[in-house]
């Protein structure tokens, strides 16, 4: 292998070898290792990289993408972990039954494609550094559980369930994955879905495509009538920093509602929980002064219509087959988050679901915060609303904690 030391991709396609040989991990140059229907290989060297006397790594150090697609490979050595510079990793329709390592603490993964494999249960988190942006574990028949704290995943951008039959429930923390995260379930999954994603707001650039009323999005013309690029480029890039920030202080707020189990609408964050939260807490909507504006906000015919605007019309199903309906049944369901997206949803009966004398709890807090943001967007199209939905003082994590560490 030294003779192919700068060699930078790799590809092994339907050979009959067993193993690879403990000397690839001299390929330190290697960006891309694929091996493709090798079904008889049924694992790979202990050693693909390792710590050397100086403390630095050593071996596939470079690699970037791991494609393990059709083999007989049942675990993956520990080594992996090593791999600092590696983004993609697919171990796909393989007999992989478990990840012994701890996947989630690979500095630059950002893609783990599990595919077809015979993985029981996905691991923990555990407080994980990868920056992982697509989890697909399609068609992982044999999986039962998913864990509770998926929801860290912060930067998930799509995770792919489908096939998962024997999966019977969603963890509840799946709602507080990232807005713009792309779910993808099984149908007998679906409606626990939709109940689950009614507490988040849909994904951003849905919203703000169909947001085109705020006048700060039109290029601005100097004295001479001339379009101003630059003027129109710092615009552009002053209302992305504000919707930005508008996601960013939701994600915030939903985390303390549910990780901390907090109210950041109270002055100190306390918590909602009756058998926490201090003597003379507030323990409905209409007890407190923001929820209670935002309840009467959402009855407003005006603003419901907004919101209905924002949602825009019912995602089609005319033509679709096969695939198509499940990318129609995930449309649907961000759909129907972005049209709940605020306190003034009705049941079958035509009765408020949200009113003064709800019970704070973590489902009507989820709610409030979906409704916060609804009305910042609004404001960020047509700024001169601002009267109609002022500010709220808010409680962020910071308070939150800090009020924790304290008690």
């Amino acid at each position: 292998m030294q003779d192919f030391a700068n060699l930078q991709t790799l590809t092994l396609e339907q050979n009959p070898i067993r193993s690879l040989p403990a000397s690839i991990s001299h390929l330190s140059q290697l960006r891309q290792l694929s091996i493709v229907f090798c079904r008889d290989l049924t694992e790979l060297p202990r050693n693909l990289a390792i710590r050397n006397a100086s403390g630095q790594y050593e071996g596939l150090i470079n690699l970037q993408t791991l494609q393990l697609l059709g083999t007989g490979i049942r675990v993956l050595p520990t080594s992996i972990m090593f791999l600092e510079n590696l983004k993609r990793l697919q171990v796909m329709h393989s007999p992989l039954a478990q990840l012994a390592i701890n996947i989630h603490h690979m500095p630059m993964l950002e893609e783990l494609d599990l595919q077809g494999s015979a993985l029981r249960n996905y691991p923990p988190v555990t407080r994980g550094r990868a920056p992982l942006k697509r989890l697909n574990l399609r068609d992982c028949s044999e999986l039962v559980t998913l864990p509770r704290d998926i929801h860290t995943l912060t930067q998930l951008e799509e995770l792919d369930l489908r096939g998962c039959n024997r999966l019977e429930a969603l963890p509840p923390t799946i709602a507080a994955l990232p807005a713009a995260c792309t779910i993808r379930v099984p149908p007998h999954l679906q409606a626990q879905l939709d109940r689950l994603r009614q507490h988040i707001m849909p994904p951003r650039q849905d919203r703000t495509a169909r947001v085109d009323t705020n006048p700060r999005r039109a290029p601005m013309t100097d004295t001479a009538g001339a379009s101003s690029s630059g003027t129109a480029l710092t615009g552009m890039e002053a209302r992305k920093d504000a919707l930005e920030r508008i996601d960013t202080t939701a994600h915030a707020l939903l985390s303390v509602v549910v990780d901390d189990e907090r109210n950041p609408f109270i002055e100190g964050a306390p918590s909602y929980l009756p058998e926490k939260r201090p003597s003379g807490t507030p323990t409905t909507l209409g007890e407190v002064p923001a929820l209670k504006k935002m309840l009467d906000e959402s009855r407003d015919p005006d603003f419901l219509t907004r919101v209905q605007a924002m949602a825009g019309d019912t995602p089609r199903v005319e033509g679709m087959t096969g695939e198509d309906l499940s990318d129609h049944y995930t449309a649907v369901s961000n759909w129907k988050a972005q049209k709940n997206a605020h306190l003034g949803i009705v049941d079958h009966l035509g009765h408020y679901v949200y009113h003064q004398n709800s019970e704070i709890n973590a489902s009507t807090l989820a709610k409030a915060v979906q409704m916060w943001k609804t009305r910042e967007l609004l404001v960020d199209a047509r700024p001169q609303d601002r009267p109609q939905f002022p500010l709220f003082t808010l409680y962020p994590p910071e308070d939150a904690h800090e009020r924790s560490d304290g008690e």
